[in-house]
């Protein structure tokens, strides 16, 4: 009997220090259990197609144009029906796969010159005209009028040296200014008297256009009508 009293408490010993230490244990778990956090997520706000151009000029790698209406949903259509959808930064993409690009505006207006073969009457009465020759009395001499449509500078009367390439372009190896100027405003006449003669184009012309380019034309005869022919060139 006093083994089972002795066996007794010691059971009753054990289940009290096993209480007391789950009790000690609880603060520490507590203290050891995290908050749930809250992550935020960034999002990524696309550009609001209200504030997108109405009306845009495009162009595309192969050089095409095309005029492009904002419609109501976002996208854009031409007038030849397609769509193109818009990045909101720069690329335009065509229903098509085609990729294009809003056109860059021109800063200044272009300069074209043109040539005609002059009249004895006419510059007569234009006794202002520009004049310079370098056919040297020949019979076969011929007297072209350039014309501009906006002042250029730098203009040179240019003896040329080349040859034609396999696709038909004049290739200039040599030039010399044979006559200059520093201005010639779009009132001006510019006539020059040379010989036009050969398949190689031996005469041109130079100058510096109103947007500071340098053009290079040079000058022939068509076949076709005959008529004085300025034809650009690098």
């Amino acid at each position: 009997m006093r083994y089972y009293k002795y066996l007794l408490c010691g059971l009753s010993l054990c289940l009290f220090l096993s209480a007391c230490q789950s009790a000690a244990r609880q603060p520490e778990v507590a203290a050891t259990t995290e908050a749930p956090t809250t992550r935020q997520t960034t999002q990524t706000t696309l550009p609001q197609s209200q504030f997108w151009d109405d009306v845009v000029e495009l162009v595309n790698l192969a050089g095409d144009t095309t005029t492009v209406y904002k419609l109501a949903d976002g996208r854009y259509l031409d007038r030849m029906d397609r769509f193109f959808t818009y990045d909101g930064v720069e690329t335009w993409t065509c229903d098509d796969g085609s990729i294009w690009n809003r056109k860059a505006e021109s800063t200044e207006p272009a300069t074209h010159v043109s040539a005609e073969f002059a009249i004895e009457r006419f510059l007569a009465q234009r006794p202002d005209h520009l004049f310079f020759s370098d056919s040297q009395g020949s019979q076969y001499a011929s007297k072209v009028v350039l014309s501009f449509d906006t002042p250029v500078t730098n203009f040179r009367f240019l003896q040329l040296e080349g040859n034609i390439n396999q696709a038909g372009e004049f290739v200039c190896t040599k030039q010399q200014a044979l006559y200059s100027r520093d201005e010639i405003s779009e009132n001006d006449l510019m006539v020059v008297e040379t010989v036009l003669e050969g398949l190689i184009p031996t005469r041109g012309i130079s100058f510096v256009d109103a947007g500071g380019n340098t053009q290079y034309y040079y000058l022939t005869i068509s076949g076709e009508d005959n008529v004085p022919l300025l034809v650009a060139f690098q």
